[in-house]
């Protein structure tokens, strides 16, 4: 029998994430000549700040071209070691922090602080106004489904909670109730804590030549409730994190829950 219960948060011996990014947007200077200068300068004083963490650097090919042209767009990549994660990446108006296969939460949180603290820190505001516009916390997930083996609405009401009925009446008594080829389903929910959207996201994709259903929670600020400062933007980022956890956690409780909670194979 299923079980109804809902988890409480913990540690996943075999997680299906992919990938958590924290991702920070700030406006961009209308003088495209001050604002090139000022993300110059943010890019050395920022690597100064950070490289203890992440010493490698990556200059990404689109740093060859004019900032100005290539607005949030990342140009560098600082990672922990070479070819490793995590990583902090910059570009002209955007910074994120990105964690894979070792993601822990207060690990990932401390990670975000130490990086959004360097930014404001570095930030040459004498010269162009830091201007924070947008903050997104989102976490991709690979759940293992044999695409056009098996029925993936049915995968995704039974194993995820998540339901979509398809009217009969669209196929005219023609269908021939085969297994559906892809799926590509997002919801966008407006919260109240943290002001902000919250995206459900389910589709088929691939992951390391596997197939199976990409399932993404998104929390994103909503514009005019966007934190301005290093404290404020943490604590919503906090709150996104429990959103997050709580439609985790809700979604795949049950029998996938108990997948994850295995281990490893």
């Amino acid at each position: 029998m299923e079980k109804e219960t809902i988890p409480e948060s913990h540690d996943l011996p075999n997680k299906p994430l992919i990938e958590a990014i924290f991702e920070l947007r700030w406006r961009l200077d209308k003088d495209p000549a001050r604002g090139t200068t000022a993300f110059r300068l943010l890019f050395g004083k920022y690597y100064e700040k950070i490289r203890e963490s992440y010493p490698e650097v990556e200059d990404q090919p689109v740093s060859n071209v004019p900032e100005a042209m290539t607005p949030y767009m990342i140009r560098h990549r600082f990672r922990a070691a070479k070819n490793q994660w995590p990583l902090t990446q910059l570009g002209s108006g955007i910074m994120t922090v990105n964690e894979t296969e070792n993601y822990h939460w207060e690990t990932f949180r401390r990670r975000v602080g130490e990086a959004s603290r360097a930014l404001f820190d570095a930030y040459p505001s004498e010269i162009s106004r830091f201007e924070p516009t947008g903050a997104e916390l989102r976490y991709v997930n690979m759940i293992p489904f044999e695409v056009g083996n098996g029925h993936i609405i049915d995968f995704l009401d039974k194993s995820l909670h998540t339901s979509i009925k398809l009217d009969d009446k669209l196929f005219d008594g023609h269908h021939d109730k085969s297994k559906e080829s892809n799926v590509d389903l997002q919801i966008g929910l407006r919260l109240t804590k943290p002001h902000a959207i919250g995206v459900l996201s389910f589709g088929t994709g691939e992951s390391d030549s596997k197939t199976g259903i990409l399932w993404q929670i998104i929390i994103r600020t909503q514009p005019s409730f966007m934190s301005t400062t290093h404290d404020d933007i943490m604590k919503w980022t906090e709150e996104a994190h429990e959103v997050v956890d709580r439609w985790f956690f809700t979604l795949a409780r049950g029998s996938l829950m108990e997948t994850f909670d295995r281990g490893p194979s």
